[in-house]
């Protein structure tokens, strides 16, 4: 090359840009649209005592959890909301056969119980571990923490 000479670049050519159609959102929730939502694991589902889920049991529990898993852990458990709630077991569970069953679940390390309501009477309840729910019993007739129970004088008081 003489002297004064510049190399020649050749220019830069650009693709042409294409106009995607928007993306629609996916049916199966990835983990940035899952984090908050709720959850559910099986794992210590109880399957004999009171309020075990069974085959029987199976399509209801389903078909309740179906109803939740699109809100968030905050949706369910926010202060003044009754759909979820937790408890303290400082005290136990106001009913013994409860007490029992946690027990011989080998659950007495747990300081806490949620529960779900799903309308009328029924219950599910797990432990919540932030947005996962491990589902433990189902109580259709809301018997496990009924309402009204309170404590007084060093025991619990049934309605």
């Amino acid at each position: 090359m003489g002297k004064g000479r510049s190399k020649k670049t050749p220019p830069i050519t650009l693709p042409p840009q294409r106009h995607d159609a928007p993306r629609r959102a996916s049916k199966v929730p990835d983990q940035d649209t899952s984090s908050a939502r709720i959850c559910w694991r099986f794992n210590l589902a109880d399957t004999e005592g009171s309020w075990a889920i069974t085959p029987a049991s199976w399509p209801e529990v389903i078909g309740h959890l179906r109803q939740f898993e699109s809100m968030t852990v905050h949706e369910l458990f926010a202060a003044g909301r009754d759909t979820g709630k937790d408890y303290s077991l400082e005290r136990g569970f106001p009913q013994d056969e409860a007490n029992r069953r946690w027990q011989a679940l080998g659950l007495d390390d747990q300081d806490r119980v949620s529960r779900l309501r799903h309308g009328g009477p029924i219950r599910i309840y797990g432990l919540r571990v932030g947005n996962v729910f491990h589902v433990l019993w189902w109580d259709p007739e809301h018997k496990i923490w009924p309402s009204g129970s309170r404590w007084s004088g060093g025991r619990w008081i049934l309605p």
